[in-house]
């Protein structure tokens, strides 16, 4: 029956009665089940796109990690001092090995911070740098791109010059080739966001699922509708947090692609493979943003 609509205490249990607990069995848990179905489904696909993104960003570096250390092996095999033009020194030799490894190095890191915008670039790679160099990367749009072409362009110079033979040239060519490719598929991940309705959609349907849920549950559970509500909302939740973090793996957060790390793991190669001074490893403490790789 209609309460007296001045009736304080009828008019509050005709609210809590027909409002709050939606008549006498509340919302039917069905439509509520079916609800969490689909949506269910929907993050399952929406994770796994986003997942597949997370997974594609760290194969790519760690093609990244394998083409540096054969670069490396590139340059020193084949950049000897018995192949080398006669009257050259093995000081010469070893100058022109670590110009090309550590540009390499160089190229690994500022690949890192430039996919994360961040600020600093050409200090962080300068020291990697022959002197003077770094003023030829001030104003170009893409340091990256422009430390790939110099270094091919470094490479033809020491062939015409005699370090390097003609057929080795041409493997060390398509080594630097396959860092552009490396820079374009990261670029690509970076400047291609997951389809709007990907990201709006789900976070729409988790608000509205998580606000009807007690009122499915009220007439069996009663008082633990609280507790079982949340915990299931929060699941959700969860799932549809997760896979917002892991859709772009380039924005320097924990469970981002560690290039910080795997940059540091490289120059560190790099440098033994020359015989010079090793940076130190790194660890929880020197980057706690992100993972540990040894």
């Amino acid at each position: 029956q209609t309460p007296e609509i001045w009736g304080l205490p009828d008019d509050y249990d005709w609210f809590t009665h027909n409002i709050v607990l939606a008549g006498d069995d509340g919302i039917p848990f069905g439509a509520i089940s079916a609800l969490g179905s689909a949506l269910a489904i929907f993050l399952a696909f929406r994770n796994n796109s986003a997942y597949d993104r997370w997974w594609e960003a760290r194969k790519i570096w760690g093609a990244l990690v394998n083409d540096s250390r054969s670069w490396a092996r590139q340059v020193v095999s084949w950049v000897s001092l018995d192949d080398c033009p006669p009257g050259t020194s093995e000081a010469e030799v070893h100058a022109v090995r670590r110009e090309l490894v550590l540009r390499q190095a160089a190229i690994v890191w500022g690949l890192g911070m430039h996919l994360r915008r961040q600020k600093g670039l050409l200090d962080r790679i300068a020291p990697m740098l022959p002197d003077g160099e770094r003023a030829r990367y001030e104003s170009v749009p893409n340091v990256i791109t422009a430390l790939i072409i110099h270094q091919g362009r470094r490479v033809a110079q020491l062939r015409k010059l005699g370090f390097i033979e003609h057929f080795r040239h041409l493997d060390m060519d398509r080594m630097l080739t396959r860092m552009s490719d490396i820079q374009g598929k990261c670029e690509r991940i970076k400047n291609t966001p997951v389809p709007r309705q990907y990201d709006e959609i789900p976070r729409i349907f988790v608000l509205v699922y998580g606000l009807l849920l007690p009122f499915g549950l009220v007439a069996s559970l009663g008082w633990m509708t609280v507790p079982v509500a949340t915990v299931v909302a929060l699941l959700f939740v969860l799932l549809e947090g997760s896979g917002r973090i892991i859709e772009d793996p380039f924005e320097n957060r924990f469970m981002d692609t560690p290039m910080t790390a795997l940059s540091l793991t490289i120059e560190r190669d790099l440098r033994a493979a020359i015989d010079d001074e090793l940076p130190p490893a790194t660890t929880p403490e020197s980057h706690p943003d992100e993972h540990v790789v040894m």
